[in-house]
C-alpha cells in the first residue's frame, strides 16, 4: 500500500509539474514541496514551501481527501491498515485533481 501510495503521489506531482518529494517509512509519509533531496532531518524538512502546501491541503480536502495541517510546516501523514489498494487508487484519482488546481 505504502509503496502505490508514495509512488503514485509522485507521479502526480510529476505530471501536473510540481516539485514535490513524498517520502515515507510503512504507513508514515511526508510531503515536502519544493524538495527533491532526501529528508534526513529538521533542518531539511523546513526546506519545503509553505504555502504551497496550504494549498494542496485545502485542495485535497476539497476533492474528500483529508491530511492534517499545522499551519503549512513540515509533517507526517499516515494512513490506516483498513485501506486497501482501490482505496489508494481512489485517492490518487482524487488528489489528481486535487493537484491540478495547484498550478
Amino acid at each position: 500500500l505504502a509503496e502505490r501510495l508514495y509512488g503514485g503521489l509522485n507521479e502526480v506531482f510529476a505530471r501536473h509539474g510540481v516539485v514535490a518529494r513524498v517520502q515515507g517509512l510503512g504507513a508514515r509519509f511526508g510531503i515536502y514541496f519544493g524538495v527533491t533531496t532526501p529528508v534526513r532531518n529538521y533542518r531539511d524538512a523546513v526546506r519545503h514551501h509553505r504555502e504551497q502546501m496550504l494549498g494542496f491541503v485545502a485542495s485535497a480536502i476539497r476533492h474528500g481527501v483529508y491530511f492534517h495541517d499545522y499551519g503549512g510546516a513540515a509533517c507526517h501523514h499516515g494512513f490506516c491498515a483498513a485501506m486497501t489498494l482501490a482505496d489508494v487508487d481512489e485517492t490518487l484519482n482524487r488528489l489528481d485533481g486535487a493537484v491540478r488546481e495547484l498550478r
